[in-house]
């Protein structure tokens, strides 16, 4: 961040980029990994339900709770719009599974749903 300024914004970029690009690589092959493919058939249900939510009840609560606090910004934003789980929930759902905090079959269905709905929202 230090380095950040914009004078030295161009090269920083440029010099940490191909490092950035591995690195990404490398953590979505190791969550890549961490699915189980065996299990999808049994889970398939339940991954279409988590879809649903995060195409319609998450934008609607979302929309929902800014109008409530954000009056502007939640007219801004469509309600139509497909919400996607991101890196943080890819990131937690196996800290919780090494740490026992969640069962395996539940943390499959957790961390396969949030892998296919940023695959559906990049379409």
């Amino acid at each position: 961040m230090m380095l950040g300024e914009p004078e030295f914004v161009i090269q920083v970029e440029s010099s940490v980029r191909p490092f950035r690009d591995v690195l990404l690589g490398l953590f979505f092959i190791g969550i890549g990994m961490l699915i189980d493919p065996a299990i999808l058939p049994q889970i398939w249900h339940c991954l279409a339900g988590c879809a649903a939510y995060f195409a319609g009840a998450k934008p609607c609560w979302w929309r929902r709770w800014c109008e409530e606090r954000i009056g502007s910004l939640a007219r801004g934003l469509p309600g139509c719009c497909w919400a996607v789980g991101g890196e943080f929930g890819l990131r937690c759902w196996p800290i919780a599974l090494d740490a026992n905090v969640i069962d395996v079959h539940l943390g499959q269905i957790a961390l396969t749903s949030v892998l296919f709905s940023m695959i559906a929202g990049h379409f």
